[in-house]
């Protein structure tokens, strides 16, 4: 049997991957119905303003703890 010459085995390697390439390419673009994005929805932000939180002087032995759900500011021991 012949053996493949380098230059035949570049070719031969280089058309198949290109061959290769353009048939498991597939079009991006899809136009059926189920492709067709829905508009977003949006829900409204409530937002709430925090006031009358203590903002004393800071150090490390005290620590103020705040209630997200209640807006007030909560012992340390609960």
């Amino acid at each position: 049997m012949r053996s493949l010459t380098p230059l035949r085995t570049t070719v031969l390697l280089t058309g198949s991957f290109l061959l290769f390439t353009i048939l498991s390419c597939k079009k991006d673009k899809d136009d059926s119905p189920a492709a067709v994005q829905k508009p977003v929805t949006t829900e409204k932000v409530v937002t709430r303003t925090i006031t009358d939180l203590y903002s004393g002087p800071l150090n490390a032995t005290t620590a103020t703890y705040f209630n997200l759900r209640t807006g007030r500011e909560v012992p340390a021991d609960s």
